[in-house]
């Protein structure tokens, strides 16, 4: 009888092991949630998934509708997927983009601050500005802390801000990837494109920084001291080109 019971206490012991691994091993799983309009989409706007359970787990992803018509501003948490150009909730990829439309006065986006690993990836969206934007980060505005950003296949049209028409880095260990990802027609006091604060990185794989404008000083990106540009000259030669700074009496990095 003992050895049954010890037997027994073994196998339950293995048992609740494994449910243990399987758990967490579950938990570590991409959780996809779809934004639009209709009853096959999970939520009808970014916000109400966020203010569920949305960018609660590392992967977690937000697949947008072509059909969703967004406003507002949205805070992610870091290491959030936002994956655009579905033709319907549950439905196939179209290839194309999805439409975001920043509001008046403020950035459609805001990164939060987060772990050094964590990497939010944002991928076939298309993102305008509003001609009266915010004081920092017309579209994109990554907090200052630790956060890396990836931007795949993105089009930013038409920001505005006083630092950063498109996309505004504040300081400390942010990152920047940009990936086949287009920034033009967007306009700012310094950094028409990008304003990139001491201490973040900005690296340059592949796309276009183009026909931006800067009053002071980079028409396409304005790098702090401290900030660094990961490109060879080359690469970033033919990725930032053809930005405008009018007040050209003014000094500053950059291009």
């Amino acid at each position: 009888m003992k050895s049954i019971h010890l037997h027994s206490i073994l196998q339950a012991s293995v048992l609740a092991c494994s449910l243990i691994i399987c758990t967490a091993s579950w938990s570590q799983q991409s959780r996809v949630f779809w934004i639009g309009p209709g009853e096959t989409c999970d939520h009808a706007t970014i916000q109400e998934a966020l203010g569920s359970s949305a960018g609660r787990q590392p992967r977690d992803e937000l697949r947008l509708s072509l059909h969703y018509r967004h406003s507002g501003t949205a805070r992610f948490p870091a290491g959030l997927r936002v994956r655009g150009g579905f033709e319907s909730c549950k439905g196939k990829h179209s290839g194309t983009y999805t439409n975001l439309y920043a509001p008046a006065t403020r950035p459609l986006f805001v990164l939060e601050s987060g772990l050094g690993d964590a990497t939010s990836t944002f991928t076939h969206l298309r993102l305008f500005g509003d001609n009266f934007g915010p004081r920092q980060g017309g579209v994109i505005r990554m907090e200052r802390g630790t956060a890396k950003l990836v931007l795949d296949n993105v089009v930013i049209r038409n920001g505005s801000a006083n630092e950063g028409g498109a996309i505004y880095m504040a300081g400390g260990n942010n990152r920047l990837e940009l990936r086949d990802t287009q920034l033009t027609a967007n306009e700012a006091s310094m950094g028409g494109g990008i304003y990139c604060a001491d201490g973040s990185t900005v690296e340059l794989r592949s796309g276009r920084i183009e026909g931006n404008t800067a009053q002071f000083a980079g028409g396409g990106l304005f790098a702090q001291p401290g900030c660094e540009v990961v490109a060879e000259p080359a690469r970033l030669a033919r990725i930032v080109v053809g930005n405008r700074v009018q007040d050209q009496e003014i000094a500053g990095l950059v291009r």
